[in-house]
């Protein structure tokens, strides 16, 4: 048997080593590609949930608030309402300075924090973006052990919807001020677990409520959320950081149930 010269050996083995690679890589990018196209659709799907809740509650409101109008002709808006011709985001500067008053002042305090602390930071190259995305996703981890208190809230139960977990409810409430009983900020949705949604079934829609509970900010990090959606979705602290927060209530009392 001939054997074929190293030269020879070479020169055909390194062709066919060249030939597979591309096979390689387009398997590769086309795996890569299944995966964004997974990620971009669970995106869309999340958001179009939100979209869709967003939708809900501003229908609710916008009843609550019709009623409200009919029977209180001269009411003055909430305390922190939205000013015609604002950003749908913005809330005015008469909420109480302390965040632990209603959901809308920690808004208000945790923006405020974002400005101070990333606002004059830069974002306008992609090395820029990826360590401003660094910083947020800090920022947010920090604030979030930073605002945690216990509260005792005065409460007005707005509407009761369905959740989507079995025995969930969906409860739009709002925060009133002890004294004058005037709003603070505007209502919010609360997704309530079994045990308390009993309780808020016995109260009532429209009750009076007052609740002892823990109000804890969880601002979010997310790497999608340059800017605010449609109807401000999601609600945006500044630049990849999305508001929420938590709310565990350990009691609730009824001070006066409102027939419908």
């Amino acid at each position: 048997m001939r054997c074929l010269p190293a030269g020879v050996l070479v020169s055909i083995v390194l062709p066919l080593f060249f030939i597979g690679a591309p096979v390689s890589v387009s398997a590769q990018s086309a795996n890569e590609l299944r995966q964004e196209n997974e990620r971009l659709r669970a995106r869309v799907a999340e958001l179009d949930s939100q979209l869709q809740r967003a939708t809900r509650r501003i229908s609710r409101l916008e009843t609550e608030i019709r009623k409200l109008r009919q029977s209180r002709p001269g009411a003055e808006a909430p305390e922190g309402t939205p000013r015609d011709g604002n950003d749908p985001g913005e809330v005015s500067a008469d909420l109480p300075e302390d965040p632990f008053s209603a959901p809308d002042s920690m808004y208000q305090a945790l923006h405020k924090e974002y400005e101070q602390e990333l606002g004059a930071e830069p974002r306008e190259t992609a090395a820029e973006i990826g360590r401003f995305k660094r910083k947020a996703q800090g920022w947010a981890r920090k604030a979030a052990l930073r605002h945690r208190k216990p509260v005792q809230w005065l409460l007005r139960v707005i509407d009761m919807q369905p959740g989507e977990g079995r025995q969930e409810l969906v409860v739009t409430l709002a925060v009133l001020n002890q004294q004058t009983r005037q709003p603070i900020g505007v209502p919010f949705d609360l997704t309530v677990n079994r045990r308390e949604t009993a309780r808020f079934e016995d109260a009532g829609k429209n009750a009076l409520v007052e609740i002892a509970g823990v109000f804890a900010a969880k601002p979010r990090y997310d790497a999608e959320a340059e800017a605010s959606g449609v109807f401000n979705v999601p609600r945006l602290v500044g630049p990849y950081v999305v508001f929420d927060f938590d709310l565990s209530i350990n009691s609730l009392q009824v001070i006066q149930e409102i027939e419908e």
